[in-house]
């Protein structure tokens, strides 16, 4: 819990604007063009293996060698549960494979902050240069 509680404090700034972005949605005075893109943002986390229960599941990892978001399938992709005491970010397999860890975000919120990323490279830096 504690550890939750320091990563939303570490995170704060893209909660806030992801929060603002969503009650703009709500109230009709969203930006039609961010919208856009975050409705891609949206429909990528709900296909990933990792997307869970409206969360990027911090006790998964999933391999991302040679997969693009054109290509991304859930199918395609392997999924491993992770036991305590690995890395957050990511580890490499036996097989030297890199893969990349679940977040833990509430992806209705992290999907709408302009400058929050994938942690496995799936979509980010879209407003860079909006």
């Amino acid at each position: 819990m504690i550890e939750l509680l320091a990563k939303a404090i570490k995170n704060r700034d893209q909660i806030f604007e992801g929060l603002k972005n969503n009650a703009l949605n709500i109230a009709g005075l969203s930006d039609e063009k961010k919208e856009v893109i975050f409705l891609e943002r949206k429909k990528i986390c709900d296909a990933c293996p990792l997307y869970k229960d409206g969360r990027c599941d911090e006790k998964k990892v999933i391999a991302t060698d040679d997969l693009t978001v054109e290509k991304f399938d859930r199918d395609n992709m392997d999924l491993v549960v992770l036991e305590e005491g690995y890395p957050r970010e990511y580890y490499m397999t036996k097989d030297f494979k890199q893969v990349y860890r679940g977040c833990g975000c509430f992806i209705k919120v992290k999907h709408k902050s302009e400058h929050a990323y994938c942690p496995a490279g799936f979509w980010g830096g879209e407003f860079d240069d909006f």
